[in-house]
């Protein structure tokens, strides 16, 4: 049998893992800070829905994971922008390569391509 991160979780005693966030936070934030599963814990909240987030998970509140949310799909955002940038720097050398290769034919020429392969 695999053992969930909840099984490894600090509250896993506590009567209910979702705790109340006005009242529980300072006592949250004791347990939660010194958890080995701190981390799969907020990630599991984070992928949670809006309409189910509620209480104290990975030592965040609901609004502090709003935050990260808000942060995280901006990051998202400029990771895909990045890999654009460089398929269309990859389909640029590529487009080099060929442009070299069929004018080295052309010449009648052989050697290397413009990267230095072959």
């Amino acid at each position: 049998m695999v053992e969930r991160w909840q099984d490894r979780a600090a509250c896993r005693q506590m009567p209910d893992p979702r705790w109340d966030a006005q009242s529980m936070t300072p006592f949250a934030g004791r347990i939660c800070l010194g958890c080995s599963v701190r981390l799969e814990c907020l990630t599991e909240a984070l992928d949670r829905h809006y309409s189910d987030d509620a209480g104290i998970w990975g030592a965040t509140t609901a609004a502090q994971r709003d935050r990260i949310r808000r942060r995280r799909s901006t990051i998202e955002k400029v990771w895909a922008e990045t890999l654009d940038v460089i398929e269309a720097g990859d389909r640029m050398l590529l487009e080099i390569d060929e442009f070299v290769e069929e004018a080295r034919e052309q010449s009648g020429g052989g050697g290397t391509s413009a990267r230095g392969e072959g």
